[in-house]
């Protein structure tokens, strides 16, 4: 995978009002990276974590990715596939 060139900062796009509801922040985040991502012509975001007690799993399934089963190394990857919309 090429290296990145760019960082996206997620927190610019959320405003603190938009942090009213408990689930703002969440949906923000997963809001930001979609955008991102369709601009950058991408169908979906990957990622992985090292699973153990007080992983972040739980907290990127609430973010809505899923795991695929694979594993690198010992971490398990995950993968939120983007709607077109």
């Amino acid at each position: 995978m090429p290296a990145a060139t760019k960082t996206v900062r997620a927190g610019k796009a959320c405003s603190p009002a938009a942090f009213q509801r408990p689930s703002a922040p969440r949906t923000c985040l997963v809001n930001r990276i979609a955008r991102t991502a369709r601009r950058l012509g991408v169908a979906s975001v990957g990622l992985s974590h090292v699973p153990g007690d007080g992983d972040a799993g739980p907290f990127y399934v609430k973010l809505g990715f899923r795991y695929t089963g694979e594993v690198d190394g010992v971490e398990r990857v995950m993968i939120l596939e983007l709607d077109r919309g």
